[in-house]
């Protein structure tokens, strides 16, 4: 379900229920107190969405993209999946390779697959109502860093927007042909402000990122609700920016 918040922010934890946990320290052998780490239960690392509120967004907490493997013998594999990701929002594809006709072709096969109720013409329909359900929505992935990279970029400027992960939402699989269909854009993110299609987090039209750093961020969200660009003007007074 699209969930109106600032940004997801990963969380994980190592609790420890063993009685006595508060106790003072005592001196364990290293074989004692290997034994010990194994047999204390670890939560399962989880994505927490940080709800919009009437004060503006939260700052995101600090935490990578996606830590699935953020425990454990595992850990190295999310520190060099974070890594990846970083490495791949600083150097995006040439525009050819990521919304070409062949992968527009491939992200209908890949949803008729994934959905066996996949309909084009049903999914362009509950795109364009998504689009209108808030100022700013961001076609998103749980697993993607270039997703990540842009909703940052909207928290980071105190920007409130709906995600809408199309791995978590019915019907999900539909979405990236039915936005090649709409806007001849493919690629996930994508990022809308007041209804248009600003791209997704590097390119575009021409992307959030670029946008944000051209400086037409404002400009673009002056057509959106007083509520949002209340949201902003708030954000900005609190980081001491120059609003005259």
């Amino acid at each position: 379900r699209p969930e109106r918040h600032t940004m997801a922010a990963l969380a994980h934890g190592t609790p420890c229920g063993a009685r006595g946990a508060h106790c003072a320290p005592r001196r364990l052998s290293a074989k004692r107190a290997a034994a010990a780490r194994a047999n204390v239960p670890r939560a399962p690392a989880r994505w927490v969405a940080v709800k919009a509120t009437e004060d503006g967004p939260s700052p995101p907490a600090a935490g990578s993209s996606r830590r699935l493997f953020s425990v454990g013998l595992f850990a190295p594999l999310g520190a060099a999946y974070d890594a990846v990701g970083r490495w791949l929002v600083a150097h995006p594809a040439p525009q050819w390779v990521v919304n070409s006709p062949a992968k527009t072709k491939f992200t209908s096969f890949l949803a008729s697959v994934l959905d066996p109720e996949f309909d084009l013409d049903a999914s362009k329909a509950a795109v364009e109502k998504l689009i209108a359900s808030d100022d700013v929505v961001v076609f998103s992935a749980t697993y993607c860093p270039f997703s990540a990279a842009a909703k940052k970029a909207l928290t980071a400027e105190g920007v409130p927007f709906t995600a809408v992960e199309w791995n978590e939402t019915k019907g999900g699989a539909g979405f990236a042909p039915a936005l090649a269909e709409i806007t001849g854009r493919s690629s996930i993110p994508h990022v809308f402000v007041c209804g248009k299609s600003v791209g997704g987090c590097n390119d575009g039209n021409p992307g959030i990122r670029p946008l944000i750093a051209s400086g037409g961020l404002d400009e673009a969200l002056a057509g959106c609700s007083q509520k949002t660009r209340d949201a902003r003007a708030a954000f900005l007074e609190a980081r001491g920016d120059n609003l005259g």
